[in-house]
């Protein structure tokens, strides 16, 4: 999985390295005058140039993530957008936003996350958010609400800490981690749930599973499978923490996504 992940990124880099070069190639190609001053008129990079998507282990992700300027990446078959970033478009169909600390380049995309769900008539967002982090996003989202003179905004705002779990609307079991960081944060890691056959009944006939079954009894357990995990802006520190069972959770996903800070 790890070799996979590496892969996929070492190609994302090489792409936006040329991109960059010929970016550079058509400023030097564009460079005007105007009154003997030069004007350079590099084209506007769109959104999909800015974003990537890949496939890892089976898993669609999409989204960017550049130092100081913006985080936003997105597993659409849990509706779910880690960060928001400055709110690239798809972002806006993900109805669950998992923040993982309140910096802008983070956080600064969430009221047009809720509007733009909003004017589409979409279900409202819901924005999980480390605790005490909840009245401050509430703010952000109102002032935007402000500026544009519009009436109140519905959407969810709620509070999680480490440990703490919440069902998805896509299924999906998301359990906070720690993490390190210069203000409050945490990370997320989202489970499948399965059902498997209790080990009791294995060897049972389906006939005899049939009956149980419709005696009322319940023939399955259970399975929660760590599938993707995203730790935001951390430092190293957080793997002191591998006690936490969360985060032992988080680092034998099959996805694991992080930004060293």
């Amino acid at each position: 999985m790890i070799q996979s992940l590496a892969r996929a990124f070492k190609e994302q880099k090489q792409s936006l390295t040329q991109h960059h070069q010929d970016a550079t190639s058509s400023e030097a190609s564009s460079t005007t005058t105007s009154a003997g001053v030069p004007v350079l008129n590099p084209p506007a990079l769109s959104p999909d140039s800015r974003q990537n998507k890949i496939t890892v282990c089976g898993m669609e992700l999409e989204g960017i993530s550049i130092s100081g300027q913006e985080t936003c990446i997105i597993f659409p078959r849990a509706k779910v957008t880690f960060d928001i970033g400055r709110c690239p478009q798809r972002a806006c169909f993900q109805q669950t936003v998992l923040l993982s600390h309140t910096h802008l380049d983070h956080v600064g995309g969430l009221p047009f996350h809720v509007c733009t769900r909003e004017m589409l008539s979409l279900p409202a967002s819901r924005v999980i958010v480390p605790q005490g982090c909840g009245a401050g996003v509430r703010r952000l989202v109102d002032v935007a609400r402000e500026l544009q003179n519009s009436p109140p905004l519905e959407f969810e705002v709620l509070e999680l800490q480490a440990g703490d779990d919440h069902i998805l609307t896509s299924g999906y079991l998301c359990r906070c981690f720690p993490t390190t960081h210069t203000i409050a944060s945490q990370g997320y890691l989202l489970y499948s749930q399965r059902r498997k056959l209790k080990a009791e009944l294995l060897g049972k006939s389906q006939e005899e599973i049939r009956e149980l079954r419709l005696a009322g009894e319940d023939v399955t357990d259970t399975i929660s499978v760590p599938e993707i995990a995203f730790t935001g802006d951390t430092s190293a520190e957080f793997l002191d923490g591998l006690l936490d069972p969360a985060l032992e959770d988080a680092l034998k996903a099959r996805v694991l996504i992080m930004e060293m800070t």
